[in-house]
């Protein structure tokens, strides 16, 4: 039964790629053995089929039908059953961010990888397939249990069986495009590990946007995903110290958002960077896959602002 519900839902969803590009199914390719890994409900097998059509080059026609296909698959279980390949003994958690930062008059992109492992991480690369290098891109940082980075300094590792997490940052002159990705680790101790990500076109269903100095709104752009969790809003203010931004004040929620800044009355009166983000999550199998909105600006904290 669930076949034939898959079956409508999807003809309906697809029509007119088919009714341009009927050829796409005439023989037994990579991208018609994908439309019949999907409607037989077996998305390890629909993705490894969408990876092969993405390394043939596809135009920008058959680019937009895989993004369809893919988020097609994830009203399933949100993307978790995508990939068989689980992650190795020595990663317990890998997260792959696409972060918009908006601020007055500017919008800039990052891509990020967060690897928590039991090994040091020595190295940590993101490449789109066939072999194009992220510009930008930054050392990789170790974050403590209180979120604060330092810079990995390989030399010194010594595996300690703690869990710790690792950042690499790639600064980009535009968002992370839709595409085939190749992600890859490797260990202090020699240990390697990489997988294969699909990103589809970037289509969150819910957006930020200001309202007035601290406040803001949450705006639903499309029908969201039930299968995938909630968005999550992050609220940050930060302070410069030492010639960077250090965070000292952030809530998190994951329902009843929020949509006016009021922090600890505690908090010395002067000038602050304030950020809000509002995260979207899906999977790769074991791998999350996030899309981040943060709108930064800055905020005057008065005896004015606190008494309001």
């Amino acid at each position: 039964m669930k076949t034939w519900v898959w079956l409508v839902a999807f003809v309906g969803l697809s029509a007119p790629l088919y009714a341009a590009n009927e050829q796409w199914f005439e023989h037994n390719t990579a991208l018609s053995q994908a439309h019949q890994h999907l409607l037989e409900n077996d998305m390890p097998g629909m993705y490894q089929a969408l990876i092969e059509v993405w390394q043939t080059a596809p135009n920008t026609i058959t680019q937009n039908h895989l993004s369809e296909l893919l988020a097609h698959s994830l009203t399933w279980d949100c993307g978790q059953s995508l990939a068989a390949k689980p992650l190795p003994d020595w990663i317990s958690a890998l997260k792959l961010t696409r972060q918009t930062i908006e601020s007055p008059g500017r919008k800039t992109y990052r891509a990020i990888v967060d690897i928590t492992s039991v090994e040091d991480v020595v190295d940590i690369e993101l490449t789109r397939w066939p072999d194009k290098e992220l510009s930008g891109e930054q050392p990789i940082n170790l974050i403590d249990a209180d979120g604060i980075q330092t810079e990995q300094n390989n030399s010194d590792n010594v595996t300690n069986f703690k869990e710790r997490q690792h950042q690499k940052v790639y600064s980009l002159t535009s968002e992370l495009e839709a595409g085939l990705y190749r992600l890859a680790a490797t260990s202090h101790d020699g240990n390697n590990w990489s997988s294969w990500v699909i990103l589809e076109e970037s289509q969150p269903a819910m957006e930020l946007r200001w309202t007035a100095q601290n406040s803001w709104q949450v705006q639903r752009t499309q029908l969201r995903n039930v299968k995938c969790p909630l968005p999550q809003l992050v609220v940050g203010l930060f302070d410069y110290q030492n010639g960077e931004y250090q965070q000292i004040w952030q809530a998190s929620y994951e329902s009843d958002y929020p949509t006016t800044f009021d922090p600890s009355s505690a908090i010395p009166d002067k000038r602050y960077i304030l950020a809000v983000s509002l995260n979207t999550r899906r999977w790769q199998g074991d791998i999350v896959i996030e899309h981040r909105q943060t709108l930064s600006r800055n905020y005057e904290r008065s005896q004015a602002t606190t008494q309001e």
